[in-house]
């Protein structure tokens, strides 16, 4: 069960088919772990924290790629990114109106849709690999710096 939305114990409850106070256990418990945060006490809603889990995405990354890979990667998608910026004639997926864009290049705004939402995922990725590498002892950024 994920928690796209804050909930109540009560929600959280429902939704996987026990009692609150079993809910409530189970809230305390993950809550210490970090996976989710008390939005509010009264009455206690929970969230999920976002943060533990880019945390994650991140360990994983370190832990299934060498330095090299990560490195390569990056180099890939920063290219990637700059493609679409250059493309888009933007900094940034945000500044890029979907149905203009297919107006102005007689371009599908479904498919003008599908390349920003791409760019999007790049920059993205490319925000998780630098911090895989940057929390990889000093290593990978310094060799980052070389290359």
């Amino acid at each position: 069960m994920t928690l796209a939305e804050p909930a109540t114990v009560g929600e959280v409850a429902d939704r996987a088919g026990h009692g609150v106070d079993a809910a409530r256990e189970s809230l305390a418990w993950v809550e210490a772990m970090g996976i989710v945060r008390r939005r509010s006490e009264t009455p206690a809603t929970y969230e999920r924290n976002e943060s533990y889990f880019e945390r994650r995405r991140v360990d994983r990354l370190r832990a299934t790629h060498t330095t090299e890979e990560l490195l390569d990667r990056l180099e890939a998608d920063t290219e990637r990114a700059a493609a679409f910026a250059e493309q888009f004639d933007a900094d940034s997926p945000a500044e890029v109106s979907p149905s203009a864009h297919a107006t102005e290049t007689g371009r599908s705004v479904e498919a003008v849709w599908e390349d920003i939402s791409a760019w999007r995922t790049v920059r993205r990725r490319i925000e998780l690999v630098e911090r895989a590498l940057e929390s990889d002892g000093g290593d990978a950024a310094e060799r980052r710096r070389v290359a």
